[in-house]
């Protein structure tokens, strides 16, 4: 996924209504994103990243924040569950 991709698939999940969310690790960014492409530095895409994920909540919970390592941005995978009818959270979880 690209930076822009993420920050994308991040915003329109934070406004789904009947899922659970949960985080299965993280995942290294692609470079084919509009910010990689212009070379931009990776410090300031990690840093874009986490400007959109510390304005959005999953449930009313947040995300990890993306970090940096070895030159690579790793942001979190987030998976999306849709909620069976009838069963509450307790119960899913």
């Amino acid at each position: 996924m690209s930076e822009n991709g993420a920050t994308i698939y991040y915003t329109i999940a934070s406004n789904l209504n009947n899922v659970n969310f949960y985080i299965d690790g993280f995942i290294a960014l692609t470079e084919d994103g509009y910010l990689s492409q212009a070379g931009i530095e990776k410090e300031d895409i990690a840093k874009y990243i986490n400007h959109y994920i510390n304005k959005l909540r999953f449930n009313g919970k947040r995300l990890p924040f993306c970090y940096l390592i070895g030159g690579n941005v790793f942001i979190p995978n987030l998976m999306i569950k849709k909620k069976k009818e009838n069963i509450s959270d307790e119960k899913l979880n």
